[in-house]
């Protein structure tokens, strides 16, 4: 059955854990996981990744589109309106790498975990209706 796989994000028939063969074999090679020269490569690989998917749907220097904050370690990517592709893999890395793989979709933006958590559990950012008093 093909799925999405938790690992590489691609579609693909799961061999176990919800990882593709590729993925799942990789996952199996513990020496190359446990090189502290690959690990830091692929943590570089991922900070660069999210820098140029934040700064995409930012339109230049990342920033929360509610109340403009700047801080990277505190920057997410939020689903415009709630909605979520059905091919998209969740959230996190995953999200990341789906993203650049499709080719920026439209239908996302950059907020800060404050405004998307509180936009996700009340509809609202406290943030905007500071601005309007």
């Amino acid at each position: 059955m093909k799925k999405v796989c938790v690992v590489c994000g691609q579609f693909k028939e799961h061999k176990a854990k919800g990882k593709c063969e590729q993925c799942y074999s990789w996952g199996k090679n513990r020496k190359y996981y446990s090189s502290p020269t690959n690990v830091k490569k692929h943590k570089q690989y991922y900070i660069d990744l999210r820098f140029k998917v934040l700064s995409h749907y930012s339109g230049g220097k990342p920033i929360c589109s509610c109340c403009g904050e700047e801080t990277i370690e505190f920057l997410s990517i939020d689903h415009i309106n709630g909605i979520k592709n059905p091919t998209e893999p969740g959230r996190g890395k995953m999200l990341i790498s789906w993203l650049k793989k499709y080719k920026f979709p439209s239908g996302y933006r950059v907020l800060c975990y404050n405004c998307n958590l509180s936009i996700g559990f009340n509809g609202y950012c406290p943030h905007k209706e500071v601005l309007k008093r």
